[in-house]
């Protein structure tokens, strides 16, 4: 076999092969026609805003409960200082499974803080659009703040805190 050499041959491999990985790979949901999701928001621009807080679930406008309910098996939320489903174990008494801990509204969304009890009693964060003449959207980011940032986070300082000092992980569904 004539004009074949093996190291030619492995140097064009791997110049094809360098090629294909710096080129982005094609976004497989745009080219089925579905709908991208929003990028995730700045944080820490949203709780550099003015915020409104509310402590109690009912506060909140219908909207954006459903928006968030939609994403729970159960849609039951106990209020700040309220006993809830804390631990895993089974209790006498139905409890909610999430507490709220604090909610507040932003311009244009609204952040819901609130523990979620079971295995892992952990603290959620949730961002929901939400604009005065529209219906609120679906929720556009959902967190987990990690290390002992639930216990830390009782009011809109801390939650700032929180946010500010990078203590929150990206959460996607069913962890929500």
């Amino acid at each position: 076999m004539t004009g074949f050499s093996f190291p030619g041959v492995c140097a064009a491999v791997v110049t094809l092969a360098g090629a294909l990985l710096a080129t982005p790979a094609p976004d497989l949901a745009a080219l089925a026609g579905k709908p991208q999701a929003a990028p995730a928001p700045d944080l820490a621009a949203l709780v550099d805003e003015p915020l409104t807080e509310v402590r109690h679930w009912s506060e909140v406008p219908a909207g954006v409960r459903k928006a968030l309910e939609r994403h729970w098996e159960d849609p039951s939320i106990a209020d700040p200082g309220e006993r809830f489903q804390e631990y895993d174990y089974a209790l006498p008494d139905r409890r909610a499974t999430r507490r709220l801990v604090l909610a507040a509204k932003a311009s244009r969304v609204w952040l819901i803080c609130y523990e979620h009890g079971g295995v892992d009693l952990s603290f959620r964060l949730a961002v929901v659009p939400f604009a005065a003449d529209r219906a609120p959207g679906e929720p556009a980011w959902f967190g987990i703040n990690v290390g002992s940032t639930a216990q830390e986070v009782k009011d809109l300082a801390s939650l700032r805190a929180a946010i500010r000092e990078h203590r929150t992980w990206e959460a996607k569904p069913p962890y929500v």
